[in-house]
This record gives structure tokens, C-alpha cells and sequence, in this order.
């Protein structure tokens, strides 16, 4: 986004597009956190962001953001995204039971409207729309272990998803399963 941005400055303009948006989350976490001192989670947490840097590092990754144990990545395509959703659980998942605790994702696409957003002090590259909020209600309804692909993903991603029954989930706040 930088080199992008000092190449064409108006790459940073809001615009509509289409995303896959991958959220990873910790299973665990809280209870987990309450028996260690800070100092042992900050430890903790930077080797999961570590691990999953090497593991998206040869993808079309487009942005990341980390808030407590909650990874986002955004993503061009679903394809990719699934690829590097089920390469996360792997990768996580060994690290993550060391410490007893386990990993849930979730990997919705659909329209964002992305680009630099803030106040007239603070602003930053984002990610809005209903698609990241979706994405975010499917990884809360993953267990551990688990990659749950919206249907949208699902339909994009060909053969690259491997999945189990297909189900509906009831989200908190949404209209429709």
C-alpha cells in the first residue's frame, strides 16, 4: 500500500471493491491470559503473529490488522484467502497447543468500500462494509480448529476448498442465516 500510494497518490481514495476477508481468532484466550503475566502474553501473541507472517508472506495478502488476538487480513481473491486459511489453522494450531488453545477462523467476500479513512488527525488505510463485519460473525461462530467459508467464499474459491457439510449459521444482528 505504501509503494502504491507514493506511486499514485489517489490509490489512496475511498472506492468500492470486492474482498475476501479472513478473520483468525484465539480459542482460549481470555481464560488463558488471566493466568499469565503480561509480559508472558506479549510474548505469547508475538509468536502467533510471527508464525502467521511467514505463513501469508508469499500471498496476495493486501493489509493486516492485529487487535489483541484477533488477526484481519484482507484479501484480492478468495482463492488465496482460503489457502492461506487453511495454512493458518495448520500453522497456528501446532503453536497455539503448546499453550493449550486453538484457533477459529472465518472467510467471508463481498463488496468493502476500502481506501484512507479517519479524522482530520488520525487517518488510516481501511476496510468498511457489511462483508467485514460478516466475516467477523462467521470466525465467532468457528470452533477451534475450524475454517468456516461463507457461501460467497465458497463459490469463489473452486477446488481449492476442501469442506464438510454445508450448514446456516444465525449471526448476531444479521436478518438472514
Amino acid at each position: 500500500l505504501v509503494s502504491d500510494a507514493v506511486a499514485a497518490p489517489a490509490s489512496l481514495v475511498l472506492k468500492r471493491q470486492e474482498r475476501t476477508v479472513l478473520f483468525a481468532d484465539i480459542r482460549g484466550f481470555t481464560a488463558w491470559s488471566e493466568g499469565h503475566s503480561p509480559e508472558e502474553t506479549v510474548a505469547m501473541l508475538n509468536r502467533y503473529f510471527e508464525t502467521a507472517e511467514r505463513v501469508w508472506a508469499d500471498s496476495s495478502l493486501i493489509k493486516t490488522e492485529y487487535t489483541g488476538d484477533e488477526i484481519m487480513g484482507v484479501f484480492p481473491a478468495a482463492a488465496d484467502a482460503v489457502r492461506i486459511a487453511q495454512a493458518l489453522r495448520l500453522a497456528l494450531g501446532r503453536l497455539l497447543a503448546e499453550f493449550n488453545l486453538g484457533l477459529g477462523i472465518g472467510v467471508h467476500t463481498g463488496p468493502v468500500i476500502e481506501g484512507l479513512m479517519g479524522g482530520a488527525e488520525v487517518k488510516a488505510y481501511r476496510f468498511v462494509g457489511d462483508t467485514v463485519n460478516t466475516a467477523k460473525r462467521i470466525c465467532s461462530e468457528a470452533r477451534r480448529d475450524q475454517v468456516l467459508l461463507s457461501e460467497a467464499t465458497f463459490a469463489q474459491a473452486g477446488s481449492l476448498a476442501r469442506v464438510g457439510p454445508i450448514f446456516e449459521l444465525g449471526m448476531k444482528g444479521k436478518a438472514e442465516p
